[in-house]
Order: structure tokens, then sequence, then C-alpha cells
């Protein structure tokens, strides 16, 4: 606990709830079959399989790529 009464967490403690989780079913997001499936903890989201994406949304906005940041924890943020 710190000095306002509250838990402190680390990225550890908080990303367990979506560790091992495949992003697109648990956002509720539906993928095309056949189509890549990434999961919470992979540092590129490879999401160009999404069935209801906006045709205007090109191919690589549908690819996520965290390993541009640097700092871990920074990184664990982003992803949530």
């Amino acid at each position: 606990m710190n000095r306002a009464g509250t838990t402190l967490h680390t990225h550890e403690h908080v990303g367990a709830l979506f560790t091992g989780l495949p992003v697109a079913q648990t956002a509720g997001l539906r993928l095309k079959p056949g189509s890549p499936t990434a999961v919470f903890d992979d540092d590129v989201w490879d999401l160009s399989g999404l069935a209801d994406a906006p045709v205007v949304m090109s191919a690589h906005r549908k690819i996520l790529d965290f390993t541009m940041i640097t700092n871990p924890r920074w990184r664990w943020v982003a992803r949530e």
C-alpha cells in the first residue's frame, strides 16, 4: 500500500488479468476464419483479419507494434 492507502500494483500484477488471452476475442472483435490470433503478451498484434473493420482502415493500421516502446512498463501500459 502507498501513503494514500491504495494498493500499489506492478505491471506483473495488473497484466495478469489479460496474460495469455487472445486480443480480438477478449475485446469482443470478430476475426475472419484463418486469421492470425494475437495474444495480449505479444509485442506485435496482427489484427489484419478483423471481420468488421471499416473499409477505410488500411492494413498497416491493423498491425500494432509495441516494440518501439523501449521501457517494458510503458509497453505494458500501451497494450492495456
